[in-house]
Protein backbone atom coordinates (compact mmCIF):
# COMPACT_ATOMS: atom_id res chain seq x y z
CA UNK A 1 0.00 0.00 0.00
CA UNK A 2 1.18 3.63 -1.08
CA UNK A 3 2.60 5.29 2.17
CA UNK A 4 0.58 8.63 3.13
CA UNK A 5 2.51 10.81 5.27
CA UNK A 6 1.14 12.69 7.71
CA UNK A 7 -0.25 16.20 6.62
CA UNK A 8 0.91 18.86 8.70
CA UNK A 9 0.13 21.43 5.67
CA UNK A 10 -2.69 22.86 8.17
CA UNK A 11 -1.43 26.13 9.70
CA UNK A 12 -2.06 26.74 12.94
CA UNK A 13 -5.11 28.39 14.12
CA UNK A 14 -6.94 29.43 17.37
CA UNK A 15 -10.06 29.75 18.30
CA UNK A 16 -11.51 32.27 20.27
CA UNK A 17 -14.07 30.09 22.42
CA UNK A 18 -16.96 32.51 21.31
CA UNK A 19 -20.09 29.69 20.98
CA UNK A 20 -21.77 29.47 17.98
CA UNK A 21 -19.51 31.97 16.12
CA UNK A 22 -15.79 31.21 17.18
CA UNK A 23 -13.13 34.03 15.60
CA UNK A 24 -10.59 32.67 13.78
CA UNK A 25 -7.19 34.07 14.12
CA UNK A 26 -3.53 33.53 13.88
CA UNK A 27 -1.86 31.54 16.43
CA UNK A 28 -0.58 33.49 19.12
CA UNK A 29 -2.89 36.69 18.08
CA UNK A 30 -5.37 38.36 20.60
CA UNK A 31 -8.05 36.25 21.50
CA UNK A 32 -11.38 37.69 20.61
CA UNK A 33 -13.93 38.68 23.81
CA UNK A 34 -15.76 35.95 24.76
CA UNK A 35 -19.33 36.52 26.51
CA UNK A 36 -21.74 34.14 28.09
CA UNK A 37 -24.33 33.31 25.62
CA UNK A 38 -26.26 32.44 28.75
CA UNK A 39 -28.89 29.65 29.16
CA UNK A 40 -31.88 28.99 27.37
CA UNK A 41 -35.69 28.60 28.98
CA UNK A 42 -35.96 25.59 30.89
CA UNK A 43 -37.25 22.78 28.84
CA UNK A 44 -39.09 19.25 29.67
CA UNK A 45 -36.25 17.83 28.93
CA UNK A 46 -37.79 14.38 27.17
CA UNK A 47 -39.67 12.37 30.10
CA UNK A 48 -39.69 14.34 33.42
CA UNK A 49 -36.42 16.49 32.45
CA UNK A 50 -34.83 19.50 34.36
CA UNK A 51 -32.75 22.31 32.59
CA UNK A 52 -28.59 21.99 32.85
CA UNK A 53 -26.22 24.99 32.52
CA UNK A 54 -27.59 24.98 28.97
CA UNK A 55 -25.49 26.45 26.23
CA UNK A 56 -23.66 28.68 28.60
CA UNK A 57 -20.40 29.72 26.31
CA UNK A 58 -16.85 29.06 27.39
CA UNK A 59 -14.99 32.11 29.57
CA UNK A 60 -12.06 32.32 31.01
CA UNK A 61 -8.77 31.36 31.20
CA UNK A 62 -9.22 27.68 30.06
CA UNK A 63 -12.38 27.55 32.88
CA UNK A 64 -12.38 23.87 34.72
CA UNK A 65 -11.80 22.14 30.87
CA UNK A 66 -8.29 23.21 30.84
CA UNK A 67 -6.42 25.67 32.65
CA UNK A 68 -4.45 27.71 31.20
CA UNK A 69 -0.72 27.21 33.13
CA UNK A 70 1.41 27.05 29.90
CA UNK A 71 0.52 28.95 26.86
CA UNK A 72 3.87 27.93 25.12
CA UNK A 73 2.97 24.22 25.07
CA UNK A 74 -0.68 23.67 25.01
CA UNK A 75 -2.87 23.22 22.21
CA UNK A 76 -5.89 24.43 24.21
CA UNK A 77 -4.25 27.19 25.08
CA UNK A 78 -2.28 28.26 22.08
CA UNK A 79 -0.29 31.62 22.61
CA UNK A 80 -3.16 32.60 24.55
CA UNK A 81 -5.48 31.36 27.25
CA UNK A 82 -8.57 29.79 25.98
CA UNK A 83 -7.45 29.18 22.87
CA UNK A 84 -7.38 25.98 20.39
CA UNK A 85 -4.12 25.65 18.40
CA UNK A 86 -5.82 23.93 15.59
CA UNK A 87 -6.26 20.44 13.72
CA UNK A 88 -4.27 18.05 11.73
CA UNK A 89 -4.82 15.27 8.99
CA UNK A 90 -3.29 12.31 10.13
CA UNK A 91 -4.47 10.47 7.07
CA UNK A 92 -5.30 11.98 3.42
CA UNK A 93 -6.35 10.49 0.34
CA UNK A 94 -8.82 7.84 2.23
CA UNK A 95 -11.43 6.20 -0.22
CA UNK A 96 -14.74 7.04 1.78
CA UNK A 97 -14.25 6.57 4.92
CA UNK A 98 -16.76 5.83 7.81
CA UNK A 99 -16.12 4.85 11.39
CA UNK A 100 -12.84 5.38 13.98
CA UNK A 101 -11.78 4.20 17.18
CA UNK A 102 -8.64 4.34 19.43
CA UNK A 103 -6.09 3.02 21.89
CA UNK A 104 -3.44 3.98 24.05
CA UNK A 105 -1.14 3.97 20.97
CA UNK A 106 -3.51 3.64 17.50
CA UNK A 107 -6.10 4.96 15.71
CA UNK A 108 -7.87 3.00 13.65
CA UNK A 109 -10.63 3.17 10.94
CA UNK A 110 -12.84 1.96 8.17
CA UNK A 111 -12.54 2.61 4.34
CA UNK A 112 -15.74 1.58 2.15
CA UNK A 113 -13.11 1.75 -0.81
CA UNK A 114 -14.17 3.28 -4.53
CA UNK A 115 -16.10 0.49 -5.38
CA UNK A 116 -18.17 -2.40 -3.50
CA UNK A 117 -15.87 -5.09 -2.34
CA UNK A 118 -12.78 -2.42 -1.82
CA UNK A 119 -13.44 -1.95 1.71
CA UNK A 120 -10.68 -2.33 4.09
CA UNK A 121 -9.58 -1.24 7.78
CA UNK A 122 -6.19 0.52 8.30
CA UNK A 123 -4.68 1.84 11.02
CA UNK A 124 -2.03 4.07 12.38
CA UNK A 125 0.10 5.46 14.98
CA UNK A 126 -1.53 8.36 17.38
CA UNK A 127 1.58 10.70 16.68
CA UNK A 128 0.99 10.12 12.67
CA UNK A 129 3.11 8.22 10.09
CA UNK A 130 1.94 5.81 7.53
CA UNK A 131 -1.10 3.79 7.45
CA UNK A 132 -1.19 0.26 8.04
CA UNK A 133 -3.86 -2.33 6.18
CA UNK A 134 -4.97 -4.59 8.68
CA UNK A 135 -8.12 -5.91 6.52
CA UNK A 136 -8.85 -5.99 2.81
CA UNK A 137 -11.33 -6.76 0.37
CA UNK A 138 -13.90 -5.82 2.53
CA UNK A 139 -17.49 -5.52 1.51
CA UNK A 140 -18.30 -2.86 3.74
CA UNK A 141 -16.98 -2.94 7.00
CA UNK A 142 -18.16 -0.49 9.97
CA UNK A 143 -18.75 -0.40 13.31
CA UNK A 144 -15.35 -1.03 15.22
CA UNK A 145 -14.19 -1.05 18.46
CA UNK A 146 -10.77 -2.46 20.04
CA UNK A 147 -9.46 -4.39 22.89
CA UNK A 148 -5.91 -5.49 24.00
CA UNK A 149 -5.57 -7.63 21.41
CA UNK A 150 -8.28 -7.62 18.35
CA UNK A 151 -10.41 -5.60 16.39
CA UNK A 152 -13.88 -6.71 15.82
CA UNK A 153 -15.93 -5.29 13.14
CA UNK A 154 -19.36 -5.91 11.11
CA UNK A 155 -20.35 -6.18 7.97
CA UNK A 156 -24.32 -5.12 7.67
CA UNK A 157 -24.39 -6.15 3.59
CA UNK A 158 -25.99 -9.33 2.68
CA UNK A 159 -26.81 -11.27 5.68
CA UNK A 160 -24.63 -9.18 8.09
CA UNK A 161 -21.53 -10.70 10.03
CA UNK A 162 -19.79 -9.75 13.26
CA UNK A 163 -15.57 -10.78 12.54
CA UNK A 164 -12.56 -10.08 14.46
CA UNK A 165 -8.57 -9.60 13.45
CA UNK A 166 -5.53 -9.28 15.50
CA UNK A 167 -4.50 -5.72 16.17
CA UNK A 168 -1.03 -6.73 14.56
CA UNK A 169 -2.92 -8.37 11.10
CA UNK A 170 -3.74 -11.35 10.23
CA UNK A 171 -6.94 -13.26 8.96
CA UNK A 172 -10.24 -12.13 9.99
CA UNK A 173 -12.15 -14.42 12.31
CA UNK A 174 -16.14 -14.38 11.92
CA UNK A 175 -17.74 -14.50 15.39
CA UNK A 176 -21.41 -14.68 13.94
CA UNK A 177 -23.49 -14.28 11.02
CA UNK A 178 -27.02 -14.29 9.98
CA UNK A 179 -27.43 -10.85 11.40
CA UNK A 180 -29.51 -9.01 10.05
CA UNK A 181 -28.34 -5.21 9.51
CA UNK A 182 -25.95 -5.40 12.01
CA UNK A 183 -24.79 -2.06 13.05
CA UNK A 184 -22.90 -0.18 16.46
CA UNK A 185 -20.67 -2.95 18.40
CA UNK A 186 -19.02 -2.73 21.95
CA UNK A 187 -17.00 -4.97 23.35
CA UNK A 188 -15.71 -6.13 27.02
CA UNK A 189 -13.42 -8.49 28.74
CA UNK A 190 -15.60 -11.46 27.53
CA UNK A 191 -18.00 -10.43 24.91
CA UNK A 192 -19.08 -8.31 21.83
CA UNK A 193 -22.05 -6.79 21.65
CA UNK A 194 -24.26 -4.94 18.77
CA UNK A 195 -27.41 -4.01 17.50
CA UNK A 196 -29.55 -5.42 14.60
CA UNK A 197 -32.30 -3.28 12.59
CA UNK A 198 -34.05 -6.24 12.00
CA UNK A 199 -34.48 -9.75 13.95
CA UNK A 200 -35.19 -11.48 10.43
CA UNK A 201 -34.38 -11.11 6.34
CA UNK A 202 -38.48 -10.02 5.99
CA UNK A 203 -37.37 -6.63 6.28
CA UNK A 204 -39.51 -6.10 9.69
CA UNK A 205 -37.97 -3.14 11.55
CA UNK A 206 -38.12 -5.91 14.48
CA UNK A 207 -34.59 -4.86 16.02
CA UNK A 208 -32.35 -6.75 18.49
CA UNK A 209 -29.45 -6.53 20.97
CA UNK A 210 -26.98 -9.15 20.37
CA UNK A 211 -23.80 -10.63 21.97
CA UNK A 212 -21.39 -13.33 21.02
CA UNK A 213 -18.75 -14.41 23.13
CA UNK A 214 -14.92 -13.18 22.03
CA UNK A 215 -13.97 -16.17 20.83
CA UNK A 216 -17.09 -16.79 18.80
CA UNK A 217 -20.01 -19.37 19.34
CA UNK A 218 -23.40 -19.34 19.73
CA UNK A 219 -25.28 -15.66 19.75
CA UNK A 220 -27.41 -14.01 22.25
CA UNK A 221 -30.36 -12.48 22.23
CA UNK A 222 -30.20 -9.54 25.03
CA UNK A 223 -33.70 -7.87 23.75
CA UNK A 224 -35.82 -7.70 21.04
CA UNK A 225 -39.18 -6.14 19.59
CA UNK A 226 -36.76 -2.89 20.07
CA UNK A 227 -37.84 0.25 17.39
CA UNK A 228 -34.44 1.28 15.53
CA UNK A 229 -31.59 0.29 17.89
CA UNK A 230 -28.38 1.94 17.49
CA UNK A 231 -25.32 3.11 19.56
CA UNK A 232 -24.51 0.16 21.63
CA UNK A 233 -22.51 0.49 24.66
CA UNK A 234 -21.34 -1.15 27.71
CA UNK A 235 -20.12 -1.14 31.49
CA UNK A 236 -19.60 -3.41 34.05
CA UNK A 237 -23.32 -4.54 34.70
CA UNK A 238 -25.23 -3.65 31.65
CA UNK A 239 -25.56 -2.99 28.08
CA UNK A 240 -27.24 0.70 26.77
CA UNK A 241 -28.69 1.61 23.24
CA UNK A 242 -30.77 4.10 21.76
CA UNK A 243 -33.90 3.46 20.00
CA UNK A 244 -34.69 6.13 17.41
CA UNK A 245 -38.22 5.07 17.13
CA UNK A 246 -40.95 5.10 14.67
CA UNK A 247 -41.17 8.66 14.82
CA UNK A 248 -38.96 11.38 15.75
CA UNK A 249 -40.86 11.97 19.08
CA UNK A 250 -40.38 8.51 20.64
CA UNK A 251 -36.74 8.16 21.11
CA UNK A 252 -35.80 5.99 24.10
CA UNK A 253 -32.45 5.11 25.82
CA UNK A 254 -32.41 1.47 27.21
CA UNK A 255 -30.31 -0.72 28.70
CA UNK A 256 -30.66 -4.60 29.80
CA UNK A 257 -28.16 -6.80 32.13
CA UNK A 258 -25.18 -8.30 30.45
CA UNK A 259 -26.40 -11.17 31.45
CA UNK A 260 -30.43 -10.86 29.38
CA UNK A 261 -33.30 -10.28 31.56
CA UNK A 262 -36.29 -7.34 30.69
CA UNK A 263 -34.80 -4.69 29.03
CA UNK A 264 -35.39 -1.09 30.75
CA UNK A 265 -36.29 2.14 29.45
CA UNK A 266 -34.40 4.76 31.33
CA UNK A 267 -35.92 7.53 28.85
CA UNK A 268 -38.84 7.51 26.43
CA UNK A 269 -40.52 10.33 24.28
CA UNK A 270 -36.55 11.71 23.53
CA UNK A 271 -36.83 14.09 20.40
CA UNK A 272 -34.45 12.56 17.69
CA UNK A 273 -32.37 10.21 19.43
CA UNK A 274 -28.94 9.78 17.74
CA UNK A 275 -26.13 8.64 19.52
CA UNK A 276 -25.51 8.00 23.29
CA UNK A 277 -21.77 6.91 25.64
CA UNK A 278 -21.79 5.81 28.84
CA UNK A 279 -19.80 7.31 32.03
CA UNK A 280 -19.19 5.51 35.76
CA UNK A 281 -22.18 7.82 37.02
CA UNK A 282 -24.21 8.35 33.39
CA UNK A 283 -25.62 8.02 30.24
CA UNK A 284 -25.61 10.93 28.02
CA UNK A 285 -27.05 11.17 24.37
CA UNK A 286 -27.48 13.64 21.41
CA UNK A 287 -30.84 14.35 19.33
CA UNK A 288 -32.36 15.89 16.74
CA UNK A 289 -32.92 20.06 17.19
CA UNK A 290 -36.36 20.50 16.51
CA UNK A 291 -35.55 24.35 17.92
CA UNK A 292 -33.70 26.47 19.94
CA UNK A 293 -35.45 25.00 22.98
CA UNK A 294 -35.03 21.50 21.84
CA UNK A 295 -32.58 19.39 24.24
CA UNK A 296 -29.58 17.97 21.26
CA UNK A 297 -27.13 17.20 24.85
CA UNK A 298 -29.18 15.15 27.28
CA UNK A 299 -27.57 13.07 30.90
CA UNK A 300 -29.51 11.10 33.23
CA UNK A 301 -27.77 8.65 35.56
CA UNK A 302 -27.08 4.76 35.02
CA UNK A 303 -29.96 4.03 37.84
CA UNK A 304 -32.58 5.76 36.18
CA UNK A 305 -34.41 9.63 37.23
CA UNK A 306 -35.04 12.58 35.17
CA UNK A 307 -32.80 13.41 32.00
CA UNK A 308 -31.24 17.22 32.30
CA UNK A 309 -30.93 18.74 29.25
CA UNK A 310 -26.85 20.32 28.99
CA UNK A 311 -26.81 21.51 25.72
CA UNK A 312 -29.68 22.44 23.02
CA UNK A 313 -30.55 24.13 19.30
CA UNK A 314 -28.58 22.31 17.09
CA UNK A 315 -28.50 18.94 15.94
CA UNK A 316 -26.01 16.49 17.92
CA UNK A 317 -24.61 13.62 16.22
CA UNK A 318 -21.67 11.62 17.45
CA UNK A 319 -20.34 11.37 21.53
CA UNK A 320 -17.58 10.56 23.24
CA UNK A 321 -16.90 10.46 27.23
CA UNK A 322 -13.59 10.25 29.22
CA UNK A 323 -13.22 10.71 33.51
CA UNK A 324 -13.43 14.57 32.87
CA UNK A 325 -15.88 15.27 29.93
CA UNK A 326 -18.33 14.71 27.38
CA UNK A 327 -17.51 15.73 23.30
CA UNK A 328 -19.78 15.98 20.82
CA UNK A 329 -20.98 16.76 17.58
CA UNK A 330 -22.77 19.43 16.57
CA UNK A 331 -23.72 20.26 13.50
CA UNK A 332 -25.43 23.53 12.31
CA UNK A 333 -25.89 25.47 8.62
CA UNK A 334 -22.55 26.39 8.58
CA UNK A 335 -20.95 22.98 9.47
CA UNK A 336 -19.94 20.76 12.56
CA UNK A 337 -18.42 22.05 15.80
CA UNK A 338 -16.70 19.71 17.66
CA UNK A 339 -17.76 20.59 21.23
CA UNK A 340 -16.73 19.97 24.89
CA UNK A 341 -18.23 20.28 28.36
CA UNK A 342 -17.76 18.47 31.87
CA UNK A 343 -19.50 15.38 32.71
CA UNK A 344 -21.37 17.24 35.64
CA UNK A 345 -22.55 19.88 32.85
CA UNK A 346 -21.63 23.71 32.65
CA UNK A 347 -19.55 25.47 30.14
CA UNK A 348 -19.60 24.21 27.08
CA UNK A 349 -16.66 24.94 24.24
CA UNK A 350 -16.04 24.73 20.88
CA UNK A 351 -12.77 23.05 20.00
CA UNK A 352 -13.10 23.14 16.63
CA UNK A 353 -15.58 24.31 14.33
CA UNK A 354 -17.05 24.57 10.75
CA UNK A 355 -15.80 20.75 9.96
CA UNK A 356 -17.01 18.25 8.00
CA UNK A 357 -16.68 15.77 10.98
CA UNK A 358 -18.42 11.80 12.11
CA UNK A 359 -17.27 9.27 14.01
CA UNK A 360 -15.24 10.62 16.94
CA UNK A 361 -13.05 8.83 19.21
CA UNK A 362 -10.84 9.92 22.04
CA UNK A 363 -7.68 8.85 23.38
CA UNK A 364 -6.00 10.63 27.00
CA UNK A 365 -4.36 13.31 24.99
CA UNK A 366 -6.57 13.48 21.98
CA UNK A 367 -9.08 13.90 20.26
CA UNK A 368 -9.69 12.01 16.44
CA UNK A 369 -12.38 11.89 13.75
CA UNK A 370 -13.48 11.00 10.44
CA UNK A 371 -13.76 14.27 7.29
CA UNK A 372 -16.27 11.76 5.24
CA UNK A 373 -15.58 11.95 1.11
CA UNK A 374 -14.74 10.46 -1.70
CA UNK A 375 -11.43 11.44 -0.75
CA UNK A 376 -11.69 11.85 3.03
CA UNK A 377 -9.37 12.83 6.34
CA UNK A 378 -8.83 10.32 9.45
CA UNK A 379 -8.30 14.08 11.33
CA UNK A 380 -7.16 15.12 15.03
CA UNK A 381 -7.43 18.12 17.59
CA UNK A 382 -4.09 19.65 18.22
CA UNK A 383 -1.77 17.49 16.29
CA UNK A 384 0.92 20.65 17.29
CA UNK A 385 2.62 22.11 19.86
CA UNK A 386 2.98 25.82 20.71
CA UNK A 387 6.09 27.08 21.11
CA UNK A 388 6.27 31.23 22.17
CA UNK A 389 2.62 31.26 20.22
CA UNK A 390 4.44 29.83 16.95
CA UNK A 391 2.79 26.08 16.27
CA UNK A 392 4.80 23.50 15.57
CA UNK A 393 5.30 19.88 14.87
CA UNK A 394 4.18 17.66 17.75
CA UNK A 395 6.84 16.13 20.06
CA UNK A 396 5.38 13.09 21.62
CA UNK A 397 2.05 12.11 19.83
CA UNK A 398 0.79 13.54 22.92
CA UNK A 399 -0.85 16.51 22.32
CA UNK A 400 -3.43 17.64 24.57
Amino acid sequence: MRAIPLDLSVKCLTVALLLGAPAIVSCGASRATQEDAGASAPGDGGSGGTSGDDNASSKGAGGSLHPCSDTSNDPFNCGACATVCGTVALASGQPDPTTIAVDATTVYWTNLGATLGDGAILKMPIAGGNPTTLVSGQMAASAIAVDGTSLYYLDPLVTGTVRKVPLEGGDPVVLASDQFGAHSIAVDATSVYWANTREEASGELNGTIMKVPLGGGTPTMLASDQAGPDSVAVDATSVYWANSGTTIFEGAVMKVPLAGGTPIALATGQYGVNKIAVSATSVYWTGTSGGADTPTLTTMPLGGGPPTRLFSGANGADIAVDANSVYWVSYSSIGGDLMKMPLAGGTATSLASGLQLQNIAISARNVYWIQPGAVGKVMSLGGKTCGGGVCGECQDGSCL
